[in-house]
């Protein structure tokens, strides 16, 4: 059996290791558009701070391809890939036959359509060569604009922040974290950041790119014709799937590839797993794209061990984010944005210790919860959320932070 793995993200890799399980033999290409051995792109926000260096980036031994008997081809993208004749085609013209194939490649960043985004200074931050490239850059850089306030761009401007820099955060909602939180997480959130000096724009949209005759940017100008007075730009608004080679085939797309409860995709003995598929959301029984680290391991180990024989279903996963900012934490899981007459919201929150928590309960289960700071048994609200079990006389200490659900 000869088995081809595009991306080597936490899905790729844990789809080998699912391969592997049930097929010791079997050969297994690896391919990634990147050049590096597997890291963590969590991490990223932290290398830029200087929190933690390249070499600690690594998330599997440096023996893994060796241990694990695949063959890494890194360096060349997908430019195209047959399903009829079951080849995958890379620009440097090499191409590698498949019985099974797994897609794992992620999204892959937004290009705004504004006037002076093309030229030195501006930078996504979703790879191991933007942090490079942004590490490289700011030596000369005292003020950083940066477009969108989602996890990625508040852990952008936290670490530059960390390393000195005034910070402007430019957001076209009301809100920060617009699709990750509620408006009152996300004010007391607000004030967390600002209390570290993190300037934040809000209801604004970026209208352009400033840049002097030399080329260098000089300011980010605002939809009110604001501008403000930055050296570099980060564009953090947006992530569409990685699946340009993907065209011309039968694979059925939606936000992202469509799979099934055993991540195969409409394509015979085509899978897909991790950010670039949208599968079964066990809260609101549709489907949906769960872009979190968890989910993408899940989902590639699911992947792997159906692609190497064996039966196992994936149950579906739901959204989840837990993330630190200067120390406070915020964490969501579930469905925090829906709000129905017959929902129970329960809250608390101190919000001078950036302290907030609310869940929402429908039908006496938690549909979703959201924490800033820790007040409560995050863990426990987790398993209550997964295996949708009614609270019932437990409803008045889910608030609690001694409070334990050990089933």
């Amino acid at each position: 059996m000869e088995y081809v793995v595009i991306g080597n993200s936490t899905a790729g890799i844990n789809c080998i290791e699912g391969i592997r399980k049930v097929d010791p033999e079997g050969r297994i290409v690896n391919i990634s558009d990147e050049p590096y051995f597997p890291y963590s792109r969590p991490l990223l926000s932290y290398l830029v701070a200087e929190k933690v260096t390249e070499d600690r980036m690594n998330f599997r031994p440096l023996s893994f391809y060796k241990d694990y008997n695949v063959e890494p081809v890194f360096g060349s993208g997908v430019v195209f890939v047959d399903t009829e004749k079951k080849i995958v085609y890379l620009e440097d013209g090499k191409r590698f036959n498949y019985d099974k194939l797994l897609i794992a490649t992620g999204r892959k960043p937004l290009r705004l359509p504004i006037p002076g985004i093309e030229g030195e200074g501006v930078f996504n931050f979703t790879s191991l060569d933007h942090a490079r490239g942004i590490l490289s850059y700011i030596k000369d850089v005292k003020t950083v604009g940066i477009i969108g306030s989602g996890l990625i761009g508040l852990k952008a401007a936290e670490a530059l922040r960390t390393r000195g820099l005034d910070i402007h955060v430019v957001e076209l909602k009301d809100q920060i974290m617009p699709f990750a939180s509620d408006k009152r997480a996300a004010e007391i959130l607000q004030m967390a950041l600002e209390s570290h000096g993190v300037k934040f724009h809000l209801s604004l949209s970026a209208k352009e790119i400033l840049r002097n005759a030399k080329g260098k940017i000089v300011g980010l100008k605002l939809s009110n014709d604001d501008v403000i007075d930055c050296q570099m730009v980060i564009v953090a608004v947006g992530l569409n799937p990685n699946i340009d080679f993907m065209k011309g085939t039968e694979a059925r797309v939606n936000i992202g590839l469509i799979v099934d409860n055993y991540m195969r995709t409409t394509i015979p003995d085509v899978y897909a797993a991790g950010d670039v598929t949208e599968s079964k959301d066990v809260i609101t029984g549709m489907s949906n794209v769960h872009a979190v680290w968890p989910r993408a391991s899940e989902q590639g180990m699911v992947a792997g061990m159906n692609m190497a024989g064996f039966h196992r279903e994936y149950l579906g996963g739901y959204g989840m984010n837990s993330v630190s900012f200067f120390g406070v934490s915020c964490i969501s899981m579930g469905d925090v944005r829906t709000e129905k007459p017959h929902y129970e919201i329960l809250v608390k929150e101190t919000p001078e210790e950036f302290k907030y928590t609310k869940v929402i309960l429908e039908n006496d289960m938690v549909r979703g919860a959201i924490t800033v700071g820790r007040f409560v048994n995050v863990s426990a609200l987790n398993r209550l959320l997964r295996k949708r079990v009614k609270v019932g006389v437990y409803r008045d200490n889910l608030l609690e932070e001694k409070f334990v659900f050990a089933i």
